[in-house]
């Protein structure tokens, strides 16, 4: 339908564009071996099946972690399968490219499944940010030794979770994880993580608590089971044994903490004087954000922030501009996942 036509000298078309909000720490990136290397960025489905059809691997993840309409963007970065050195360029290149989580899903029979160790030695080595291993299994008794396999028991930020193929079907448990837990509260523990749509719960009754610890805990492996009558997660370690949340919590201070010192730079007319009254700055900034951490519950309040003295500073240091020495250290809040408790049930005498 056109619109109508007038007389007037001015004439004013207008177009909609809607802006896409900044992902936060709700971003995932799926880790895609293939033939080429590349980053693309969606933010719904309408933009994926572009370039995946339906069906496709990568698109029914993108499916699954679109299934929260709150999930703000969907990474996919490739790299050339049985190459690391193209893997190790491309996490280079897009590392900080927006998501927070990184996402690996394979089959524990894939040919590509040593390259999981070097994402996770890699995702460690930043000290930032978290990688999900999501495995796919049609034999139980072949994963411990695939997860073992991998050398990666002291890693504190990746998260390995396996699960079954349904009637020889991969249900992609590791995306609709990331649909709920990537859009969840900070600090929510990974183990509580429940009601995923789209997954099917271990059996009932043939999964149970020998299972779990034959083929899944000693490898920190977690998994979606029946759970006190809620299908839900097992295990909310990473593979050091270090609750998962607490890693994510970190990232989160640091985010924040990086962003409030680049402003104190920026608001300061562009001139912090290299004294005790500058350096005051950036410790102020530092010690407003731990104690908002704290206050918030996500770690203790017996925090402590360690600044530097200007007057033991070198004029030749101060000459070159660059502060060094501050640091902070903290404790965490852990959660509960897992509790058990004892009762005494007092009966009446036996006459």
């Amino acid at each position: 339908m056109e619109k109508i036509k007038t007389m007037s000298p001015i004439k004013i078309d207008t177009s909609y564009a809607r802006p896409v909000l900044d992902a936060g720490m709700a971003g995932i990136m799926l880790i895609n071996p293939t033939d080429h290397e590349g980053l693309q960025n969606y933010h719904g489905l309408a933009e994926v099946i572009k370039n995946y059809p339906l069906g496709s691997t990568v698109y029914s993840q993108a499916t699954a972690y679109f299934n929260n309409e709150n999930s703000p963007l969907f990474q996919v970065v490739s790299y050339k399968a049985g190459d690391g050195n193209s893997l190790t360029s491309v996490m280079n290149k897009y590392y900080y490219s927006g998501a927070q989580y990184f996402l690996v899903h394979m089959s524990i029979d894939d040919k590509n499944l040593s390259d999981i160790a070097a994402i996770s030695n890699f995702v460690e080595a930043q000290d930032n940010k978290e990688l999900i291993v999501d495995l796919a299994y049609s034999d139980v008794t072949k994963l411990p030794a695939a997860v073992s396999g991998l050398n990666i028991d002291n890693n504190k930020a990746t998260l390995i979770m396996a699960k079954n193929l349904i009637n020889g079907t991969d249900e992609f448990q590791g995306a609709h994880f990331l649909s709920t837990y990537a859009n969840a509260g900070l600090g929510t523990d990974a183990a509580l993580v429940n009601n995923l749509d789209g997954v099917t719960p271990q059996d009932k009754y043939e999964f149970g608590a020998n299972e779990l610890e034959k083929y899944f805990a000693p490898n920190k492996i977690a998994t979606y089971a029946w759970r006190g009558g809620t299908p839900m997660m097992t295990s909310g370690v990473s593979q050091s044994g270090d609750q998962f949340q607490a890693m994510v919590v970190r990232d989160a201070i640091t985010n924040e903490i990086t962003s409030s010192l680049n402003n104190v730079i920026l608001q300061n007319n562009g001139r912090i004087t290299y004294d005790n009254t500058g350096i005051k700055l950036f410790e102020n900034s530092i010690y407003g954000v731990l104690n908002e951490y704290a206050t918030r519950g996500f770690i203790e309040a017996q925090f402590d922030v360690h600044s530097v003295d200007a007057n033991n500073i070198s004029e030749n240091k101060k000459a070159s501009g660059r502060l060094t020495g501050m640091n902070w250290k903290y404790t965490p809040k852990f959660t509960i996942d897992d509790a058990s408790f004892s009762q005494t049930v007092v009966l009446p005498e036996v006459l």
